[in-house]
């Protein structure tokens, strides 16, 4: 009896594993396919006085978010005037 339930507890913890393992490496293997972008938004506030703000995005390209200017406009919408520049802000002074 002891084996019995020894042997069924592996099993339990077979599948487990496995199953585990199944998610994991289904899971990542998307973000390979996916094109990702690197942006630099450049937002123009006005609030009192005019502002440049540059902020880094780092995102994925999407049906919503097909370009630069797209993607900053979503993230950044109602904070001022947006400008994007494609890459990261260190490469675009």
């Amino acid at each position: 009896m002891e084996e019995t339930k020894a042997i069924i507890g592996i099993l339990i913890i077979a599948a487990i594993s496995i199953t585990a393992y199944f998610v994991v490496t289904s899971g990542s293997s998307g973000a390979a396919v996916q094109p990702y972008m690197t942006c630099c938004c450049n937002i123009l506030a006005q609030n009192g006085m005019q502002v440049l703000v540059r902020s880094q995005l780092q995102t994925f390209a999407s049906r919503t978010a097909p370009d630069c200017q797209s993607a900053c406009e979503y993230n950044y919408a109602g904070q001022g005037k947006i400008f994007s520049q494609v890459g990261s802000c260190a490469e675009n002074p």
